[in-house]
Protein backbone atom coordinates (compact mmCIF):
# COMPACT_ATOMS: atom_id res chain seq x y z
CA UNK A 1 0.00 0.00 0.00
CA UNK A 2 1.06 3.59 -0.53
CA UNK A 3 2.07 5.74 2.44
CA UNK A 4 2.51 9.51 2.43
CA UNK A 5 4.80 11.32 4.88
CA UNK A 6 4.86 15.06 5.58
CA UNK A 7 7.92 16.77 7.02
CA UNK A 8 8.72 20.32 8.06
CA UNK A 9 12.22 21.63 7.31
CA UNK A 10 13.22 23.77 10.27
CA UNK A 11 16.85 24.41 9.46
CA UNK A 12 19.31 24.03 6.57
CA UNK A 13 23.03 23.98 7.23
CA UNK A 14 26.01 24.00 4.92
CA UNK A 15 29.14 22.13 6.02
CA UNK A 16 32.21 24.33 6.28
CA UNK A 17 35.72 22.95 6.40
CA UNK A 18 37.88 24.32 9.22
CA UNK A 19 41.04 26.22 8.25
CA UNK A 20 44.17 24.07 7.99
CA UNK A 21 46.01 25.89 10.75
CA UNK A 22 47.91 24.91 13.90
CA UNK A 23 44.78 24.66 16.05
CA UNK A 24 43.11 22.24 13.64
CA UNK A 25 46.08 19.89 13.49
CA UNK A 26 46.49 19.93 17.26
CA UNK A 27 42.83 18.92 17.56
CA UNK A 28 43.14 15.93 15.21
CA UNK A 29 46.73 14.89 15.84
CA UNK A 30 49.19 14.40 18.69
CA UNK A 31 51.85 16.25 16.69
CA UNK A 32 53.24 19.28 18.46
CA UNK A 33 53.10 21.46 15.37
CA UNK A 34 51.95 21.56 11.78
CA UNK A 35 55.52 21.09 10.58
CA UNK A 36 55.97 18.01 12.75
CA UNK A 37 52.73 16.53 11.39
CA UNK A 38 53.86 17.19 7.83
CA UNK A 39 57.09 15.34 8.49
CA UNK A 40 55.19 12.44 10.05
CA UNK A 41 52.89 12.18 7.04
CA UNK A 42 55.84 12.45 4.66
CA UNK A 43 57.67 9.71 6.56
CA UNK A 44 54.60 7.45 6.52
CA UNK A 45 54.06 7.95 2.78
CA UNK A 46 57.75 7.26 2.11
CA UNK A 47 57.59 4.08 4.20
CA UNK A 48 54.45 2.85 2.41
CA UNK A 49 55.98 3.57 -1.01
CA UNK A 50 59.21 1.76 -0.13
CA UNK A 51 57.27 -1.16 1.33
CA UNK A 52 55.09 -1.45 -1.78
CA UNK A 53 58.20 -1.33 -3.98
CA UNK A 54 59.88 -4.02 -1.88
CA UNK A 55 56.85 -6.32 -2.00
CA UNK A 56 56.56 -5.83 -5.75
CA UNK A 57 60.24 -6.69 -6.19
CA UNK A 58 59.90 -9.85 -4.12
CA UNK A 59 56.88 -11.03 -6.10
CA UNK A 60 58.64 -10.36 -9.40
CA UNK A 61 61.76 -12.24 -8.30
CA UNK A 62 59.78 -15.22 -7.08
CA UNK A 63 57.60 -15.31 -10.20
CA UNK A 64 60.71 -15.37 -12.37
CA UNK A 65 62.20 -18.21 -10.33
CA UNK A 66 58.97 -20.22 -10.36
CA UNK A 67 58.63 -19.76 -14.11
CA UNK A 68 62.23 -20.83 -14.73
CA UNK A 69 62.19 -23.78 -12.31
CA UNK A 70 62.18 -27.10 -14.15
CA UNK A 71 60.48 -29.30 -11.58
CA UNK A 72 56.98 -30.24 -10.52
CA UNK A 73 56.10 -29.77 -6.83
CA UNK A 74 54.94 -32.80 -4.81
CA UNK A 75 51.22 -33.31 -5.39
CA UNK A 76 50.59 -33.99 -1.70
CA UNK A 77 51.98 -30.55 -0.80
CA UNK A 78 49.98 -28.91 -3.57
CA UNK A 79 46.82 -30.67 -2.36
CA UNK A 80 47.44 -29.51 1.21
CA UNK A 81 47.94 -25.90 0.09
CA UNK A 82 44.90 -26.14 -2.18
CA UNK A 83 42.70 -27.45 0.65
CA UNK A 84 43.94 -24.69 2.94
CA UNK A 85 43.20 -22.00 0.35
CA UNK A 86 39.70 -23.34 -0.28
CA UNK A 87 39.08 -23.42 3.47
CA UNK A 88 40.09 -19.75 3.75
CA UNK A 89 37.92 -18.90 0.76
CA UNK A 90 35.00 -20.71 2.36
CA UNK A 91 35.47 -18.65 5.52
CA UNK A 92 35.43 -15.38 3.54
CA UNK A 93 32.37 -16.43 1.56
CA UNK A 94 30.60 -17.44 4.77
CA UNK A 95 31.13 -13.92 6.11
CA UNK A 96 29.33 -12.67 3.01
CA UNK A 97 26.44 -15.04 3.61
CA UNK A 98 27.22 -17.50 0.83
CA UNK A 99 29.35 -20.57 0.08
CA UNK A 100 31.42 -21.98 -2.76
CA UNK A 101 28.89 -24.70 -3.58
CA UNK A 102 26.19 -22.03 -3.88
CA UNK A 103 27.98 -20.31 -6.75
CA UNK A 104 27.18 -21.20 -10.37
CA UNK A 105 28.94 -24.43 -11.39
CA UNK A 106 31.09 -22.78 -14.13
CA UNK A 107 32.29 -20.21 -11.58
CA UNK A 108 33.09 -22.97 -9.07
CA UNK A 109 35.16 -24.83 -11.66
CA UNK A 110 37.02 -21.68 -12.67
CA UNK A 111 37.84 -20.83 -9.05
CA UNK A 112 39.08 -24.36 -8.34
CA UNK A 113 41.26 -24.38 -11.45
CA UNK A 114 42.76 -21.00 -10.54
CA UNK A 115 43.36 -22.10 -6.94
CA UNK A 116 45.02 -25.34 -8.03
CA UNK A 117 47.41 -23.45 -10.31
CA UNK A 118 48.08 -20.90 -7.61
CA UNK A 119 48.72 -23.71 -5.12
CA UNK A 120 51.27 -25.27 -7.47
CA UNK A 121 53.11 -21.96 -7.82
CA UNK A 122 53.01 -21.28 -4.09
CA UNK A 123 54.43 -24.67 -3.21
CA UNK A 124 57.08 -24.40 -5.91
CA UNK A 125 58.00 -20.92 -4.68
CA UNK A 126 58.20 -22.03 -1.06
CA UNK A 127 60.48 -24.95 -1.99
CA UNK A 128 62.75 -22.62 -3.94
CA UNK A 129 62.97 -20.15 -1.05
CA UNK A 130 63.62 -22.95 1.44
CA UNK A 131 66.48 -24.26 -0.70
CA UNK A 132 68.00 -20.79 -1.00
CA UNK A 133 67.69 -20.28 2.76
CA UNK A 134 69.47 -23.60 3.39
CA UNK A 135 72.30 -22.86 0.98
CA UNK A 136 72.76 -19.37 2.43
CA UNK A 137 72.44 -20.80 5.97
CA UNK A 138 69.78 -18.30 7.00
CA UNK A 139 67.14 -20.73 8.32
CA UNK A 140 65.97 -19.43 11.73
CA UNK A 141 66.44 -21.73 14.72
CA UNK A 142 63.76 -22.76 17.21
CA UNK A 143 64.77 -20.04 19.68
CA UNK A 144 64.18 -17.30 17.10
CA UNK A 145 60.75 -18.73 16.27
CA UNK A 146 59.89 -19.02 19.98
CA UNK A 147 60.79 -15.37 20.50
CA UNK A 148 58.64 -14.24 17.58
CA UNK A 149 55.69 -16.34 18.83
CA UNK A 150 56.10 -14.76 22.27
CA UNK A 151 56.18 -11.24 20.80
CA UNK A 152 53.02 -11.89 18.78
CA UNK A 153 51.14 -13.39 21.74
CA UNK A 154 52.08 -10.44 23.97
CA UNK A 155 51.14 -7.81 21.39
CA UNK A 156 47.92 -5.91 22.02
CA UNK A 157 47.60 -5.15 18.29
CA UNK A 158 47.22 -8.80 17.24
CA UNK A 159 43.79 -10.45 17.30
CA UNK A 160 43.16 -13.64 19.25
CA UNK A 161 42.68 -15.75 16.12
CA UNK A 162 46.22 -15.02 14.92
CA UNK A 163 47.64 -15.60 18.40
CA UNK A 164 45.99 -19.00 18.47
CA UNK A 165 47.26 -19.77 14.97
CA UNK A 166 50.93 -18.99 15.69
CA UNK A 167 50.76 -21.26 18.73
CA UNK A 168 49.83 -24.24 16.53
CA UNK A 169 52.33 -26.45 14.72
CA UNK A 170 51.17 -25.11 11.34
CA UNK A 171 51.42 -21.55 12.57
CA UNK A 172 54.94 -22.03 13.92
CA UNK A 173 56.00 -23.68 10.67
CA UNK A 174 54.57 -20.73 8.75
CA UNK A 175 56.47 -18.26 10.94
CA UNK A 176 59.72 -20.15 10.43
CA UNK A 177 59.12 -20.21 6.69
CA UNK A 178 58.31 -16.48 6.60
CA UNK A 179 61.49 -15.64 8.50
CA UNK A 180 63.62 -17.84 6.25
CA UNK A 181 61.90 -16.50 3.12
CA UNK A 182 62.59 -12.91 4.16
CA UNK A 183 66.30 -13.67 4.55
CA UNK A 184 66.31 -15.63 1.29
CA UNK A 185 64.80 -12.64 -0.49
CA UNK A 186 67.52 -10.41 0.97
CA UNK A 187 70.15 -12.77 -0.45
CA UNK A 188 68.48 -12.79 -3.88
CA UNK A 189 68.15 -9.01 -3.98
CA UNK A 190 71.86 -8.64 -3.24
CA UNK A 191 72.69 -10.71 -6.33
CA UNK A 192 69.86 -9.60 -8.63
CA UNK A 193 70.09 -7.06 -11.43
CA UNK A 194 67.43 -4.51 -10.52
CA UNK A 195 66.09 -1.74 -12.75
CA UNK A 196 64.24 1.09 -11.02
CA UNK A 197 60.87 2.08 -12.48
CA UNK A 198 58.67 5.12 -12.10
CA UNK A 199 56.15 4.80 -9.21
CA UNK A 200 53.34 5.51 -11.67
CA UNK A 201 54.38 2.56 -13.82
CA UNK A 202 54.55 0.39 -10.72
CA UNK A 203 50.96 1.29 -9.83
CA UNK A 204 49.81 0.50 -13.38
CA UNK A 205 51.49 -2.90 -13.23
CA UNK A 206 49.92 -3.69 -9.86
CA UNK A 207 46.48 -2.59 -11.05
CA UNK A 208 46.73 -4.87 -14.08
CA UNK A 209 47.32 -7.97 -11.93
Amino acid sequence: REVTFYATIKEVKEPKLPPLDESFFKAVSSAQSLEVLREQIKGQLTYEREKASSEFLKRELLEQLVHAAGFEPPESMVQSEYDHMLHELGHRLEQRGTALDKLPVPEQLEIKQQYWKLSQNRVKGSLILEEIAKKEQVVPNAEAVDQLVKNIKESSQVDDRLKEHVNSSRGRAQLQYDMAAEKAFDCMIQHAKITEVDPGELQKTEAAR
